[in-house]
């Protein structure tokens, strides 16, 4: 059963998301701060800085983070089980009754209060006790990379746009790279931050969603393929109409009786988004 994220074996997105980072924030400080004005490097720095490392502290401690289910670590730690029965769901896996909104993941081999998903890029599960250390990483991420490129983006303007003089600033700094040399160094880390900046984006937008509806990513995915489901369903039906014959659960899946839904997911089930 693994506890957390840096428990071997380690997950290769995970070893790539660490390295990719050091890289991605060397450059920063390497080729971005060294060229801005003295006023706008400090700025840049400090700001930069103080995301850079609100996205380390949040990366390691959800990864550290154990998300278990109470009553499981209740069990391994040998102290009875607290609640009811009757206010939970039994996990054939664990063979334990855990709270409803656990979950069984199969990487780590445990359930997970109130799981969200398994992160591989964490190496871990997120569930109720890191969910917020996962945002606060995507937040911080994406605010420093987005800098990093906006930032690459002006370099970009004034270098095609004056040459001489943003070449002559840089020149002054870069002796040995020249502005065409530090400009293409530029565009490298913009090409390597640009893909994580739209993943983030995407994955942001989705959480944000998800918190002001109050789901988890399992939820939607249990919802979604719910109501695919439903929507094959009514095809099917319509088709049968279409042939001369109505189906006997019509009148269910359009509405008449009210609508046919899906059995909940069980707590046991090896289920990773």
């Amino acid at each position: 059963m693994r506890k957390n994220g840096f428990e071997a074996p380690l997950e290769p997105l995970q070893v790539l998301t660490w390295v990719l980072l050091l890289l991605i924030v060397g450059g920063f400080y390497s080729f971005i701060v060294p060229a801005l004005a003295r006023v706008w490097a400090i700025v840049a720095g400090l700001v930069y800085g103080v995301l850079a490392s609100s996205t380390v502290l949040a990366g390691i401690l959800a990864c550290l983070k154990d998300p278990i289910d109470p009553n499981v670590r209740r069990f391994h730690q040998g102290e009875t089980a607290a609640g009811s029965a009757a206010d939970k769901t039994f996990c054939f896996l664990c063979q334990l009754h855990v709270n409803k909104g656990s979950r069984h993941c199969r990487y780590c081999d445990k359930c997970v209060d109130r799981f969200d998903h398994h992160c591989k890029w964490l190496n871990n599960c997120v569930g109720r006790s890191n969910y917020r250390y996962f945002v606060t990483l995507l937040v911080s991420t994406f605010f420093m990379t987005s800098i990093q490129l906006g930032i690459s983006a002006w370099f970009a303007i004034m270098y095609h746009s004056d040459n001489a003089a943003f070449s002559d600033r840089v020149e002054g700094r870069y002796a040995r790279l020249g502005g065409t040399g530090h400009i293409v160094l530029v565009y490298a880390f913009a090409v390597l931050v640009l893909p994580f900046l739209g993943l983030l984006a995407q994955l942001l937008g989705f959480h944000i969603m998800l918190i002001s509806r109050n789901l988890t990513t399992y939820d939607y995915i249990v919802q979604e393929q719910r109501k695919e489901r439903e929507r094959k369903e009514r095809r099917r039906i319509l088709d049968k109409d279409k042939s001369g014959a109505r189906h006997p659960l019509a009148c269910c899946v359009s509405g008449e009786r009210g609508g046919v839904d899906a059995a909940p997911a069980k707590s046991g089930q090896a289920l990773v988004p």
